[in-house]
């Protein structure tokens, strides 16, 4: 087990060392962080160190003599289950994992007790029995809202945390190494104890594979197992891939014959109580190990100065936005008439009408499949490119010959071609269609000859002009060409082709971040391959992602840098002056719903739990004179009375909030006031009047509120104050901008809506 870090008595932390003692306290068993920095005063060393007991941990100094190092916690191994399947729910929801799934993780590692076990190599803590490498390695985890200590390991609900990211980042790298294909249940569980490479292996590989040569040959990163490797995967799951009695490896068949029926068990085992929080999150026979998608695909800003959302996803919603309701340009750009088209069907269905669109209500509209990770991409790098499917034709003048498609195919690696033989597979009737009767039959003979020199040199001597441009007939064909509806699918089949090419370069890395992936998507297809590897190797092993989209950028010049950029951070222009691309709108930041769907009129209760108000006024002083601690009990509407206090485990999650709302206060003219609307919302009563899934407020994390007074502007400017008061580094979180209020959290990554 890692070394805990504690003190041997009661101690007060001090503001330096042999300073003022300040009002935080720590009592032995209580966990302390050291922070690497000592001095010595009058010849007595101190340590800088933080009290992670309390939340935000207080940093300051102890003596070096009072710490206890290597102390073993004693944990109390009952765990309130119908909490800790709640907190699963919080955590699912926010990471985007399976409910049912995260909650059966834990019931089928230790049946959802609070132990310590020891695998030979490590100790195993917790409901989830996660091992401190583990623990690091989704600790920090911003994207999520979640930053921890490594203390916190100790704690059950901040393992549901933990253990969801590690969930949701398991199945995209699935996902993305099988053709977007999720993993069933067993083979979920499988990757996380042993990895998604060994999995995948053991998918492809014959029943009676040893489990041991798959974790040989796969176990370290997609390349061969270093032996100590191989020993620590054996040893952590004996349980899974070793036999009890012989203590041999077991096969592939005799793994997943041990697996089912426990992990049916503890599927079974959590279900009533998932049930009694909801019995809507329990899976039907066809569930898959995802939930499905209610996070925002596409969304028109209004804003005149961002790029809007470009390309076949867009396409799809206004072709049955027009069958349904009236004349829609189907241009794929997601502009403000499209946005009209959206909300007035989303007002006949009953939903708040605000241009965007999440991945559920998309499918719904268009019935079709869901759009997955590699549409999103291929609609970033098609705005980019700005070809259309046929629009516009460009010649040699970059060396490609001829560009033309969705994604910029060219004529000089081969990939037109490819769309060529592709449609002409499908239909021989769309060549002619478009080219006339001779040109076709010259296509046909040109792409069966060799790349090189044959075809390129019959490209350059027949598509071409003396300056390079292409000859009218032959631009006129490729735009008729792609407007063919069947032309457009096989060109999404080539940008199919395309990107399984890439994810089987990037394969044995590991990414999971929708960004990471889009920035190597756009490379392969604009850099070509070679590039992409260059820029891959350069990267060192354990990078994270954000590192690695850094180094890509920077090994890349001019507009391919610009435009690298842009998707490496999220946002941006790809030249100074142009059009603004907030990647949120393109669906690859994975942004949820809206936090809420009701304006709530909040009612303050006349006094709060004694215990909390000593807390909250302890924790955040400042708000004396402001606000009352009963303030942040205010239940919204709560007609239906399924509102409740929020729960003590939960009462450190308002502080950050509380913290910024007062220092909002603190800036209102004499006269204004802040009234809350909603503060705390219970599963059940968030789901009843019509929450996001994944809401802040079931976290209590998250304040609703407006603005009262003489002239006290409008939500627009209220939340323009916060967005200022982000951008100067005051918090991390979100900003819901209402008809009649603003939302407000801390969450830990920036999100507006």
């Amino acid at each position: 087990m890692a070394d805990f870090v504690t003190v041997n008595k009661l101690t007060v932390l001090f503001d330096d060392a042999g300073g003022k003692p300040t009002k935080y306290k720590a009592m032995r068993g209580d966990p302390i962080s050291e922070l690497s920095e000592t001095k010595e005063v009058d010849g007595k060393r101190w340590a800088r160190v933080s009290f992670l007991q309390i939340d935000p941990a207080p940093v300051g100094w102890i003596r070096d003599s009072v710490i206890l190092r290597g102390f073993k916690p004693e944990l109390v191994p009952e765990i309130d289950k119908t909490v800790f399947v709640e907190d699963c729910l919080l955590a699912a929801w926010n990471s985007g994992a399976n409910t049912h799934f995260l909650s059966a993780w834990a019931q089928f590692e230790s049946e959802i007790t609070n132990v310590i076990t020891n695998s030979g190599t490590a100790d195993l803590i917790g409901p989830f029995q996660l091992s401190t490498m583990e623990w690091e390695r989704y600790r920090n985890s911003p994207e999520f809202g979640v930053v921890y200590e490594t203390a916190r390991i100790y704690r059950p609900d901040c393992q549901c945390d933990i253990a969801a990211i590690a969930v949701k980042k398991t199945i995209d790298a699935f996902k993305i190494a099988n053709g977007d294909i999720a993993p069933k249940a067993n083979e979920l569980l499988l990757a996380l104890r042993v990895g998604v490479p060994v999995v995948l292996a053991a998918i492809k590989s014959a029943d009676n594979t040893s489990i041991a040569d798959l974790i040989t040959a796969n176990g370290g990163d997609g390349a061969p197992a270093a032996p100590e490797v191989l020993q620590a995967l054996l040893e952590r799951n004996a349980d899974l891939v070793l036999d009890k009695t012989t203590k041999k490896p077991l096969t592939i068949r005799e793994i997943f014959d041990t697996l089912n029926p426990r992990l049916q068990a503890a599927l079974n085992s959590v279900a009533p109580l998932i049930g009694a929080i909801d019995p809507e999150l329990l899976p039907n026979s066809t569930s898959a190990t995802e939930p499905g998608g209610g996070r925002i695909a596409l969304r028109y800003s209004g804003n005149a100065d961002d790029q809007q959302v470009y390309g076949h996803l867009v396409l799809r919603m206004q072709q049955s936005l027009a069958n349904l309701l009236t004349t829609v340009d189907k241009d794929m750009a997601f502009g403000p008439e499209t946005a009209g088209a959206l909300n007035i069907w989303q007002a006949q269905k009953g939903r708040n009408t605000k241009n965007r669109i999440s991945t559920r209500q998309w499918v719904e509209l268009t019935k079709l499949p869901a759009p997955s990770l590699r549409d999103f991409c291929f609609q970033v790098t098609a705005s980019f490119e700005g070809h259309g499917f046929g629009e516009v034709v460009n010649g040699d003048a970059d060396g490609a010959v001829l560009t033309w498609g969705y994604n910029g195919f060219t004529f000089r690696w081969g990939h037109v071609q490819e769309v060529l033989k592709a449609a002409e597979s499908a239909n021989p009737a769309w060549l002619d269609e478009a080219f006339g009767s001779a040109n076709a039959k010259a296509l046909r003979l040109a792409v069966k000859q060799p790349l090189e020199p044959d075809q390129l040199q019959w490209g350059r001597t027949n598509l071409l002009n003396a300056d390079k441009s292409v000859k009218e007939e032959w631009k006129s064909g490729f735009q008729k060409f792609g407007q063919i509806e069947g032309v457009k699918v096989a060109q999404l089949q080539h940008c199919n082709s395309l990107w399984n090419e890439m994810i089987r370069l990037i394969g044995a890395r590991g990414f999971t971040e929708r960004l990471t992936i889009a920035l190597c998507y756009d490379t392969y297809i604009q850099n070509g391959p070679g590039k992409l590897r260059e820029l891959l190797a350069a990267i060192p092993k354990g990078a994270a992602e954000q590192q690695v989209r850094d180094i890509m950028v920077a090994g890349l010049d001019g507009v391919s840098k610009a435009r690298k950029t842009v998707i490496a951070a999220g946002a941006g222009q790809k030249i100074t002056g142009d059009k603004v691309y907030r990647l949120e709108d393109w669906g690859l930041l994975g942004d949820e719903e809206d936090e809420s769907d009701n304006n709530e009129i909040g009612h303050t209760p006349s006094s709060a739990d004694k215990t909390f108000a000593e807390y909250i006024l302890g924790a955040v002083p400042e708000m004396q004179g402001l606000f009352k601690p009963e303030e942040f009990f205010v239940k919204g509407s709560n007609t239906s009375g399924l509102n409740t206090d929020p729960p003590r485990r939960f009462w450190p999650n308002i502080l950050s909030t509380a913290r910024v709302i007062v220092r909002y206060r603190s800036s209102l003219p004499e006269g204004h006031r802040i009234i809350f609307n909603s503060v705390y919302r219970s599963p059940a009563y968030n789901k009843q009047i019509g929450g996001a899934k994944a809401s802040q407020h079931m976290r209590f994390n998250a304040i609703d509120f407006r603005v009262e007074g003489s002239n006290p502007g409008a939500p627009a400017a209220w939340a323009k104050v916060l967005r200022d008061m982000r951008s100067a580094d005051v918090f991390l979180g979100g900003v819901g901008l209402y008809n009649t209020f603003v939302h407000l959290d801390t969450r830990g990554s920036n999100h507006d809506f």
